[in-house]
């Protein structure tokens, strides 16, 4: 199934304010050129940041674990983003984040068959025939 949303996620460094030689990692999700940023909460040298790779340099069990857990958080904002295109959800990249996140909410509302079946109950018997065909023309 193809998307008709432009979806990228990004892993980028920024330094920190106090020690310019370290910097924390963030994931940037981008959906139809809006963007979402998320902290993974780690902390490296800046000089161990593959720009090019977007990951950790090294072979340390330290930098394996970090680079598998970017991998980790990559697969499930994918997962997060499938979710929401499955169930037709209004897909920004806000609302990938707060999915990831697990405080994402679907919007509750009603489908407009729903609310026809509903407006068809109450008014069928309130109107004339003459007047109640245009609700049954909407409704088919």
């Amino acid at each position: 199934m193809r998307s008709p949303h432009s979806f990228e996620i990004e892993f980028l460094i920024r330094r920190c304010k106090d020690d310019k030689t370290s910097g924390f990692i963030y994931v940037r999700i981008t959906i139809d050129k809006e963007r979402a940023e998320l902290s993974l909460k780690e902390r490296i040298p800046v000089a161990d940041w593959d720009s090019k790779k977007k990951q950790v340099r090294g072979n340390s069990m330290q930098v394996k674990a970090l680079n598998q857990h970017m991998d980790d958080v990559r697969f499930k904002i994918k997962l997060k983003y499938r979710m929401l295109l499955d169930k037709e959800a209004v897909i920004t990249a806000e609302t990938v984040k707060q999915a990831y996140l697990g405080v994402h909410a679907l919007p509750k509302g009603h489908k407009l068959i729903e609310l026809l079946n509903y407006f068809k109950k109450i008014w069928e018997t309130k109107l004339k025939p003459g007047g109640f065909k245009n609700y049954k023309t909407t409704i088919d």
